[in-house]
């Protein structure tokens, strides 16, 4: 499988906290996709979306707020290098976004095996009835959805048309 990635490099319109990066991100999407019949369309579909948003960079960690002088990188992966083309043919057609588009650049990544996975991030697991996993429960609770969620993003994707996929995880720890 082929995995695309969009570099752009921006100027920034406005400053903004770090903070409010979310919001940034939201807002500057969700007008490239109005502004595309594909993008659009994809939007508004429930279900998996094939392409996934970076953060600036480089991260402002000292001051916490991104500068108007300084320019930003920002990436977009996507199985679907149409998805990465339709990205900068509507943000060409946008007029009110938060940015300054001065370069872009799509090429393919190359993918290596991936033996293990750290992350800090935060994640809510809901289960019976609107009740939130706790670390009291059983942990391979967590493995079974995480995987049945995988396998069905993976059929979604129509990356495979078969159903034997080996284990994805050995092991999931708190």
């Amino acid at each position: 499988m082929d995995i695309y990635e969009l570099k752009i490099e921006l100027f920034l319109k406005n400053e903004f906290n770090y903070k409010d990066y979310p919001n940034f991100i939201s807002k500057n999407i969700n007008y490239m996709m109005y502004n595309s019949l594909l993008l659009r369309a994809l939007h508004e579909k429930k279900g998996f979306k094939p392409f996934v948003v970076g953060s600036l960079y480089p991260a402002e960690s000292k001051l916490k707020v991104y500068k108007t002088d300084k320019k930003y990188t920002w990436t977009i992966r996507s199985i679907d290098k149409t998805i990465l083309e339709e990205f900068i043919k509507a943000y060409q057609t946008s007029t009110n976004l938060d940015f300054e588009m001065v370069g872009f650049g799509i090429h393919s990544l190359n993918l290596k095996h991936i033996d293990k996975v750290f992350t800090i991030t935060p994640a809510v697991l809901t289960i019976e009835g609107s009740r939130f996993w706790t670390i009291q429960e059983d942990i391979m609770l967590i493995q079974k959805r995480v995987i049945a969620n995988l396998e069905k993003k993976y059929f979604e994707s129509a990356l495979s048309t078969h159903s034997n996929i080996r284990p994805v995880f050995l092991s999931i720890s708190i």
